[in-house]
């Protein structure tokens, strides 16, 4: 279990690569000196060594670089937020919020042969393949995604915001075809418009983290798994399946974060995070693993 907090203190992190220095005696598919990534708030901080439930731990392919793997929690929060689209091949998706998480979630819905387009404030290209990323300010969403449908309007929504605002989540009723659907992934205003959403019959689906298992303490603590058969992706399974997208070179974390910064140094990085050119994200790196 999750060791208590320390009085005083706070734990920062949940998304880590490493090497194994010890298992537990129940643990049979990890050993010492492997490699893996491993993700969790009550437990993968930014940390020399940490404990991590087996549940919330995946072995990392040859061939991907611990820096990547370092991406593991985040990928499979925008891999479980794809899924939950319920999308086919062929079909169009809107990526409301194109921050790392949708720079993810965009790279993954290419390689299910979905078709993308994203809307942000800053639709800086990042190299990683996204090219139909809007400015809303400068084009009206609604015309932009018509145009990019035949006019029927996109299939799903993934809205990655941060804002009190509730226009987010009411334009994305908009930009959806009949029936549609939103996956809710960020935090914005919940005052809805209920002709918007009405007219075009669309339903909202949240995503909890990294897939089904999070936050229970008998699957991430006690790792007792879901059968395959009733719940196919797991937060483990989903964690598995970035790492390998990640071996075969379907998605690229490497322009999302330029910037390696020792944990000494750590300061720094945030200052980075902070600045008017900031980056997606930066990694904290240990030295050698």
């Amino acid at each position: 279990m999750p060791r208590p907090v320390v009085p005083g203190h706070y734990s920062i992190g949940y998304s880590l690569s490493g090497r194994v220095l010890a298992v537990g005696d129940d643990v049979a598919d990890i050993a010492v000196g492997d490699r893996v990534a491993c993700s969790g708030s009550q437990c993968a901080h930014h940390a020399e060594r940490v404990a991590v439930p087996r549940n919330l731990t995946a072995k990392v392919p040859d061939g991907v670089e611990l820096r990547d793997a370092a991406f593991i929690t985040i990928g499979a929060i925008a891999l479980a937020s794809v899924r939950e689209t319920a999308s086919q091949v062929g079909e169009t998706i809107v990526l409301y919020g194109v921050g790392l998480l949708g720079l993810l979630a965009g790279q993954i819905a290419r390689v299910g042969g979905l078709y993308v387009v994203g809307f942000d404030l800053d639709p800086t290209p990042r190299d990683v393949g996204l090219q139909d990323v809007h400015d809303p300010r400068d084009r009206p969403p609604v015309d932009v995604v018509a145009a990019a449908t035949d006019g029927f309007g996109a299939d799903a929504v993934i809205l990655a915001v941060q804002t009190d605002s509730d226009e987010p989540l009411n334009l994305s009723f908009d930009l959806c075809r009949q029936r549609g659907r939103i996956v809710a992934l960020g935090q914005f205003g919940w005052n809805i418009d209920r002709q918007r959403m009405f007219e075009h019959e669309v339903t909202i689906w949240p995503v909890r983290a990294y897939g089904p298992g999070r936050y229970d303490p008998a699957y991430e603590e006690g790792n007792g798994d879901y059968p395959i058969g009733w719940v196919r992706w797991t937060e483990n399974r989903n964690q598995a399946a970035f790492l390998r997208l990640l071996a075969e070179g379907a998605v690229t974390v490497a322009p999302l974060a330029p910037v390696a910064v020792p944990i000494d140094r750590a300061p720094e990085a945030y200052d980075l995070l902070q600045s008017d050119h900031r980056l997606p994200t930066v990694v904290l790196s240990y030295g050698s693993s």
